[in-house]
């Protein structure tokens, strides 16, 4: 069995099954078949993401940056105690985005102080304009790391995108489906 996804196409390739591929335009249709995927009470029960996690060097610093240059809300910081230490938790939210913020201590709070990025390649927000949110980042004095913004042809049309970087070098992409 293969599976593939090509822009909101799901095909599905079966190998002895009578048939060589079923094509689904909808997803729920696609999960709802019933023998047509392993691990479908996996798929079943994954409703999206939930949130991101990010290790951070100092949670006041990132917090603040994230509230104060992209717009996010607190939605709750706690301290919690686990076999190496206290670590510091803040979960913070921009419209249905949840990004966990985490400091650690002792040696695993040294270990990411010593990382030129973070445990992500990159967080990427779908965005209605590129072009708005470059104009936006450059009134702002925001570095990105392109320049202006630049065009892959993933997708059907292909997306223009743009990246900064977070308080502790963690790369935020923005990102348009075109």
């Amino acid at each position: 069995m293969q599976f593939n996804l090509y822009d909101d196409i799901y095909i599905v390739f079966l190998d002895g099954m009578g048939f060589e591929a079923e094509i689904f335009t909808d997803f729920c249709a696609l999960s709802t078949a019933k023998g047509m995927i392993a691990n479908m009470s996996i798929i079943d029960n994954i409703n999206g993401v939930q949130h991101l996690g990010v290790p951070v060097r100092d949670i006041e610093r990132s917090k603040k940056w994230y509230i104060d240059t992209l717009g996010f809300q607190l939605m709750y910081q706690m301290k919690i105690n686990d076999s190496n230490g206290e670590v510091n938790v803040a979960f913070i939210k921009l419209k249905d985005f949840i990004l966990e913020l985490y400091q650690l201590s002792g040696e695993e709070y040294e270990e990411i102080k010593g990382r030129g990025h973070g445990h992500i390649d990159h967080i990427a927000f779908d965005v209605d304009d590129i072009d708005e949110i470059y104009k936006e980042i450059k009134k702002s004095g925001i570095d990105t790391i392109e320049g202006t913004p630049k065009f892959l042809p993933f997708w059907k049309n292909g997306v223009k995108f743009l990246t900064i970087l977070g308080p502790d070098k963690e790369k935020i992409e923005f990102n348009q489906k075109l």
